[in-house]
């Protein structure tokens, strides 16, 4: 009788984690630019949710989420009133690589890497924080310029840990106000991109109402109902967000939308809609935005598309579930969201779609009955629209057929005087034309 045996001894061998691994986390991880607003925000809002939770922030109305853009200075600033960082943890938490303290909890942010979003895209990356009772504020510094050349340097033989020594620099500054506490990111230079994206105001404000856990516009009239209706099943998440001091930003939805450059369209309703699995577990809820159905929604409207939410912030773009319609198209015609509830359905590290899993693609099955309705009433709002043009086209051609006859008979009527002649003639006229 043999016997199946194998000698395990563990290894003695040094774990290196090399230089490139700063650039697959930073620009090879957030391909699209404004992701960093994304990134920034999502981890201010969990910030300011455990002050609201322990108490710190009395009420939501006295939160706030600052963005300051100096097209000028070429710099961005984005600062929050939340609990901040204490100085016994800042360098540390903020010198890790994933190994977030927020994995396991509700945050958003837990793979500790989001913070590095800003790296690829600015010279200089500084991290400022201050809990309340604190007398200094606590800084970080990462010279981005030195970090893109130590990485492109093949004669600088220097794993993770090296380079993050020489690229980055700490300091404590004197605080005015011991009672303050705040966590801020400062860009600065920003690199010049098509359009100068990160510096477009215009740009930045509607992907931040699109993405973003900001609030309805009290103008939008479904605001109180939808609101209501999600709150019914979780607790809807939104944060006071502010660029460059101006009013605070809102979600992109309106009453009336820009169908094309000619046609306005109107929101009439919304529709509750809830994607449940066959144990009647509860993965999903949303909204359905209904408007007349005309056809694909203009892409500068940035209204169109079934979307995703995860804690109240966007995964993904509008084109989420472009595969899960039976007609692609109707997708752009659609607009609506789902906020997914379930655990069990986790956002990438880009946060541009789920990890792919077995709940992912039973979810996805689930999304389809969805989308599957969504188009067969596109098609039928299609269909009768087509119906109706054929009804005017018959008219208008009933109308001109009317009007020839008309005519003939007034031409007629100068060589014909006998009316009963001209009734004859006119049925004539009538017998052919339809034949036609």
């Amino acid at each position: 009788m043999s016997k199946n045996f194998s000698d395990k001894t563990k290894s003695n061998h040094s774990i290196t984690v090399g230089k490139d691994i700063l650039e697959l986390l930073s620009s090879g991880m957030y391909l699209e630019p404004l992701t960093i607003y994304r990134e920034y925000i999502q981890n201010s809002c969990d910030s300011i949710e455990e002050a609201l939770r322990t108490g710190l922030i009395k009420d939501n109305k006295d939160s706030r989420i600052d963005i300051n853009v100096n097209y000028v200075d070429r710099s961005i600033i984005i600062k929050d009133n939340g609990l901040g960082i204490p100085k016994s943890k800042f360098l540390k938490i903020l010198l890790s690589f994933g190994n977030s303290t927020k994995r396991g909890t509700n945050a958003r942010g837990f793979r500790g890497i989001g913070r590095l979003a800003g790296l690829a895209y600015c010279q200089e990356l500084i991290f400022s924080s201050k809990t309340k009772g604190e007398e200094k504020i606590n800084v970080l510094k990462w010279d981005c310029r030195k970090i893109k050349s130590l990485l492109i340097d093949h004669t600088v033989d220097a794993d993770l840990s090296n380079i993050v020594q020489m690229s980055t620099s700490s300091e404590l500054i004197e605080a005015e106000n011991k009672d303050d506490h705040f966590f801020q990111v400062e860009l600065k230079k920003i690199l010049r991109l098509k359009n100068d994206l990160l510096l477009n105001n215009i740009e930045i404000e509607q992907y931040i109402s699109q993405v973003a856990p900001v609030p309805f516009s009290d103008n939008f009239k479904h605001k109180e109902g939808i609101t209501e209706m999600l709150n019914k099943y979780f607790t809807l998440p939104e944060h006071n967000i502010y660029l460059n001091g101006n009013e605070k930003i809102t979600r992109i939805f309106r009453n009336t939308f820009e169908f094309n450059s000619t046609v306005e369209d109107t929101i009439a309703n919304f529709e509750e809609v809830k994607v449940i699995d066959n144990d009647d577990n509860l993965l999903a809820v949303g909204f359905l935005l209904h408007h007349s159905y005309l056809g694909a929604i203009h892409r500068n409207t940035k209204l169109s598309g079934l979307r995703a939410r995860v804690g109240n912030i966007q995964i993904g773009s509008n084109l989420i579930f472009l595969d899960l319609f039976p007609e692609t198209r109707f997708n752009a015609w659609t607009v609506g969201e789902l906020h997914v509830l379930s655990d069990k359905l986790i956002p990438n590290g880009r946060r541009d779609d789920f990890e792919k899993n077995n709940q992912y693609y039973n979810f996805q099955n689930y999304v389809t009955l969805v989308t599957k309705r969504v188009s067969d009433m596109c098609r039928n709002r299609s269909q009768i629209r087509n119906q109706e043009k054929v009804v005017d086209f018959n008219k208008v051609k009933n109308t001109k057929k009317q009007q020839a006859v008309d005519n003939i008979i007034k031409v007629a009527s100068n060589f014909v005087k006998d009316k009963n002649k001209i009734k004859e003639i006119k049925s004539v006229i009538y017998d052919e034309l339809s034949k036609f």
